[in-house]
């Protein structure tokens, strides 16, 4: 799913925020909008990395699981 999502996105998808950050900032003022962008951006960040983690986590009790049975 990751993969797809990575390949599918569009040219230049990371250096523009996404559409839902966007919509986020517009619903402020001009002079506060960097900031409500930042701070959807860095909530949604997160996300990805307890992802990783687990996958992590259950790869090596995978890994463990078999080593003890052979």
């Amino acid at each position: 799913m990751v993969r797809t999502a990575l390949w599918g996105a569009p040219a230049g998808y990371g250096r523009r925020p996404p559409p839902a950050a966007l919509s986020f900032a517009e619903q402020v003022g001009a002079g506060w909008y960097e900031a409500p962008l930042r701070a959807h951006t860095s909530a949604i960040a997160p996300i990805g990395g307890g992802s990783g983690v687990v996958v992590a986590l259950v790869s090596l009790r995978a890994h463990l699981w078999r080593s003890r049975r052979s």
